[in-house]
């Protein structure tokens, strides 16, 4: 009889196999098969029904040592941690020490953070100090590389005496001066990475060319924030958590080649901005409460359908 993994599973559930044939058959997929879905799916429902014989540690022991394909090693050490974390702690270690996919390592960080082992604890935290030391940065903020890149080997890093740029991947940039990364740019992205909202010292943020509706407020996190592009998303309104915007610093807003076509009249709470991009949108009317962006030096409001632009603005001293 063939079986998918899948198939299998469901075969066990409804006891039309014993546990014993389901376990011995998914430990074939995990060992044998070239499929790495398959495997995948295979490991996934191990973790579902659990076995603890010998045949399974050493399987896993094996995918987390010598498996080629990183998802594969990451799934075998949940399942070690899970099912043989304290026979596996040797292997678990080495793995931690050696293993240069930021998959894995991500693996661990989420496991660590589930499973209180003080030891496995100390050896991520070292291998963490010893990576972020080796591209000059806070391990604070290593977390984000970790996150956003796969393995160390792939990172492009430009050095100079007052800052560095780091290449995380084809989509992500940042910038580090001091040790912490104080800038930030992402792009041709449907969602913000979490792990964004705990660089504490981003003061530059570019958001531009990505697939965005709508901001979290988790932005609220960034309190050193000064600058932010959104520039290029799919905004048909300004967002609302604006309004409540507790970052002070915030200095320059982009926002221009969206879909806006309404500014709202709270707009002119943000009193604190000097820099007001909204020019490429489609809007009709401005506010008058714009003119109460009493610090605002420059406006862009070119190439929108308006018809006329409030008196108010052009009474606007801080403009230049």
């Amino acid at each position: 009889m063939s079986f998918t993994p899948a198939i299998l599973y469901s075969n066990y559930l409804n006891q039309n196999i014993s546990f014993s044939k389901t376990v011995d058959i998914l430990l074939n997929f995990i060992e044998n098969n070239c499929d790495p879905k398959i495997r995948l799916d295979s490991l996934d429902i191990l973790m579902k029904i659990g076995s603890e014989i010998p045949e399974t540690y050493n399987i896993l022991e094996r995918c987390l040592i010598s498996e080629e394909e990183e998802m594969i090693r990451a799934r075998a050490a949940e399942l070690l941690f899970s099912l043989f974390l304290k026979k596996s702690l040797k292997s678990l270690i080495w793995s931690i020490r050696n293993d240069k996919s930021f998959l894995v390592l991500n693996t661990f960080q989420k496991i660590i953070n589930k499973i209180h082992n003080p030891l496995v604890f100390d050896e991520f935290q070292k291998r963490i100090d010893k990576l972020s030391n080796k591209m000059s940065i806070d391990a604070k903020d290593f977390i984000f590389v970790l996150d956003q890149s796969k393995s160390i080997d792939e990172i492009r890093i430009l050095r100079n005496k007052e800052m560095n740029l780091l290449f995380l991947n084809q989509n992500t940039i940042t910038l580090v001066k001091k040790g912490r990364i104080s800038g930030v740019v992402l792009s041709l992205l449907k969602k913000i990475p979490k792990t964004l909202y705990r660089l504490e010292r981003v003061d530059y943020l570019d958001l531009s060319f990505n697939y965005l509706k709508e901001l979290s407020s988790e932005i609220f996190k960034l309190r050193e924030l000064k600058s932010l592009n959104l520039k290029g998303n799919e905004f048909n309104h300004v967002p609302t958590i604006f309004r409540s915007f507790k970052i002070k610093n915030l200095l320059s807003l982009n926002l221009s080649y969206n879909y806006i076509n309404e500014i709202p009249d709270w707009i002119g709470e943000l009193s604190h901005l000097k820099s007001l991009d909204l020019s490429y949108n489609e809007l009709n009317s401005l506010p008058k409460s714009i003119s109460n962006l009493i610090n605002l030096e420059s406006l862009n409001i070119e190439h929108n359908k308006l018809r006329e632009i409030p008196d108010e603005i052009y009474n606007m001293k801080s403009l230049k």
